[in-house]
């Protein structure tokens, strides 16, 4: 037939710790780039799994086919990309705040220790006049 089927699963970015949800939600589904491929998968007797086409079309071994137009997985894998994209931005900012966080803390013991060397120098001056 030629053309392109792959596990849902292995098409979607998550942590490892999602994985028991991913594997929840996407099972042993598969994504397929055509509809010919996705019944020929679908309703092989050695195969028999759930598929999705591209265009949202789902394939389901029990005989049942549900259009594309009112499908929820190409939201769901919409919103799966979206979401990892978000990690990805959050880690970044997370790691800026970082260094931002040490900075501070690197101005806030200059600025300690400036305080320190202006008593003493006061404490001292205090002492030279009292030298006079």
């Amino acid at each position: 037939l030629g053309g392109i089927a792959n596990l849902a699963l292995e098409l979607v970015g998550y942590e490892k710790e999602m994985q028991k949800a991913m594997e929840y939600v996407f099972g042993s589904t598969i994504i397929c780039d055509t509809p010919e491929i996705a019944k020929a998968i679908a309703f092989d007797k050695l195969i028999r799994n759930r598929t999705v086409t591209l265009d949202g079309d789902t394939y389901d071994p029990a005989g049942t086919l549900t259009g594309g137009s009112k499908n929820s997985l190409g939201v769901l894998l919409s919103k799966l990309e979206e979401l990892a994209s978000a990690q990805c931005s959050l880690e970044k900012k997370e790691t800026q705040l970082g260094e931002v966080l040490a900075q501070l803390a690197n101005f806030q013991r200059q600025g300690s220790a400036r305080k320190t060397l202006l008593a003493e120098m006061d404490i001292k001056g205090h002492a030279l006049k009292l030298c006079e």
